[in-house]
């Protein structure tokens, strides 16, 4: 991957999506979402060998997350490919190869602003999210509220869920 490639992937992921066929490459998308993941252990100071045994939970996660969404996707009117899903999402994933060194930008140049790695953090996060719609907008042909919708339905059912199982709890207790 050159650095134009990079570029591209980083700020406009729809063209280069396209023309760089990373639906084609299931080792080019194992490699960016291995990669993303290590990145974000070292920026949040876990150790390596925690990396090495939350490897096989993190591809799980991986690929629950891609049928779930997936899932969501087409009940949203979505149509679109799960393995090519599964080979973009990683893609998204991008910008979490910054949080190292937003750490160290944060500790070194702005330690006196105590929450630069936190904003810092944030940006990263809020900037994958918004490349994780991208790719559903772009694979499953969805708008962008159709895209927000079916990424915001899982979160939204556990958080259903979780109120409901809080106020039967609550409602078993004063019984």
């Amino acid at each position: 991957m050159t650095a134009g490639n990079f570029y591209s992937i980083m700020f406009s992921p729809g063209i280069s999506w396209e023309a760089d066929n990373c639906r084609d490459s299931f080792s080019a998308s194992a490699l960016f979402f291995i990669a993303c993941r290590f990145f974000q252990f070292t920026a949040f100071s876990f150790a390596s060998a925690d990396f090495i045994l939350f490897l096989p939970v993190i591809f799980f996660e991986w690929l629950a997350s891609a049928a779930i969404l997936h899932f969501f996707a087409h009940s949203f009117g979505g149509r679109g490919s799960v393995t090519d899903f599964f080979r973009l999402l990683p893609f998204a994933e991008l910008p979490f190869l910054f949080l190292p060194a937003a750490k160290i930008l944060a500790s070194s140049i702005l330690s006196s602003f105590t929450g630069a790695f936190t904003l810092m953090a944030v940006m990263i996060y809020v900037w994958s999210f918004t490349l994780k719609i991208k790719v559903m907008m772009f694979n499953y042909r969805l708008s962008s509220a159709g895209a927000l919708a079916a990424f915001a339905a899982p979160a939204l059912i556990v958080f259903i869920l979780s109120a409901a199982a809080l106020f039967l709890r609550a409602a078993v207790l004063l019984i």
